[in-house]
């Protein structure tokens, strides 16, 4: 059940070429997002319109925002290629490519104003240019600051390696650039309430496992702004931070996310989810989520003073807290200043 963990430490471990140029594009004048032949449909790119600064991290195939799916006992296939950093290994194809940086082939793609649709052979990750007996289909469309996801996996398994164990599948996984180094969720016993965040702490692999009991968690720069994922059928996340704050798509240091179920992929598993990317800040992205789950987004904040940066969480409806307190601190020490001054020149007035 947790062997997911182990996986994901690939994104550290191994580097790659950067994204290719066959990349298919939506704008729609809020956000842009971009899906990448070369990089089996995934998507390795997410900004705002007429910006440039991608938040999706493509350090390697490991990365980007990409379809990922495990299955049976981890077996030891060493002798037919498999890589010795990933054995034993269970069935996993991705979406990307696999350990050996082979990429995964898109057989079909569809581009329109209104949508990308790709089909892709994924890789098994952890052998040497071995296609996945199954399909990966996405459909990508923008809605305002929102990217929606409709994934496919149709699974033909010939095979007989594999039992149908179940196991956590990552629905989907998302990376994110490091320039964007805080995690928040909210993962207390209130949802839809306005109760305050919690702040995940930069756990690095493997990772940290919560709740989210919004079903959403998002990673957002010092001004809380940044992308946001949400699942509704999630059961769990996995995440955290690996490296350092600070940086872009192509560096080493990366933020992780990923809404999980756990469920057994059979030899003839037909399955669909959908998912959607939120650009914007804390308060947008939780708001998205409100009306998503039919909830109004208008309902008094938890009245809760324990709630605060030292015990990682953040107030509700607070944009700005670290900032803010560090204004409050500045003001009182400017007053300090002008009341200390004043009183100097009274001082001297008597004196002369």
């Amino acid at each position: 059940m947790r062997l997911l963990s182990t996986f994901l430490i690939v994104g550290l471990v191994i580097s790659g070429s950067g994204v290719q140029a066959e990349q298919l594009e939506l704008d729609n004048g809020i956000i842009r997002v971009g899906a990448d032949l070369d990089y089996g449909g995934a998507i390795t790119y997410l900004s705002l319109s007429g910006e440039e600064r991608n938040l999706i991290n493509n350090h390697d195939r490991g990365r980007q925002v990409q379809q990922s799916y495990y299955t049976g006992e981890p077996l030891d296939r060493r002798d037919e290629g498999q890589h010795p950093s990933w054995s034993p290994w269970p069935w996993n194809p991705i979406q990307v490519g696999d350990v050996y940086f082979n990429p995964a082939e898109v057989i079909e793609h569809q581009h329109s104003d209104e949508e990308i649709y790709t089909k892709t052979i994924p890789m098994l990750w952890d052998m040497d240019n071995e296609p996945a007996e199954c399909h990966f289909e996405t459909w990508i469309s923008l809605d305002g600051n929102t990217v929606i996801v409709r994934n496919k996996l149709t699974t033909f398994r010939t095979d007989d390696r594999w039992s149908a164990t179940p196991r956590h599948q990552e629905l989907p996984a998302v990376y994110t650039i490091a320039d964007l180094p805080h995690l928040y969720t909210y993962d207390g016993d209130a949802p839809f309430t306005r109760d305050a965040l919690t702040r995940i702490p930069p756990t690095p692999p493997p990772w940290t496992y919560w709740d989210g009991t919004e079903k959403w968690a998002a990673y957002v720069d010092d001004d809380n702004w940044g992308v946001g994922v949400y699942y509704a059928d999630a059961e769990e996340f996995i995440g955290g931070f690996a490296g350092s704050p600070g940086g872009g798509t192509m560096d080493a240091s990366t933020g992780y996310i990923s809404p999980l179920r756990t469920m057994a992929i059979e030899k003839d598993t037909v399955f669909e989810y959908e998912y959607t990317l939120i650009v914007g800040n804390l308060d947008e992205i939780r708001d998205f989520v409100y009306i998503a789950e039919g909830h109004t987004v208008d309902q008094p904040p938890s009245n809760d003073d324990e709630n605060d940066e030292d015990n990682g969480t953040l107030p509700p409806d607070t944009d700005m807290p670290v900032r803010w307190s560090a204004g409050v601190i500045g003001a009182f020490i400017v007053l300090v200043f002008i009341a200390l001054f004043v009183m100097w020149r009274i001082r001297a007035g008597h004196s002369s």
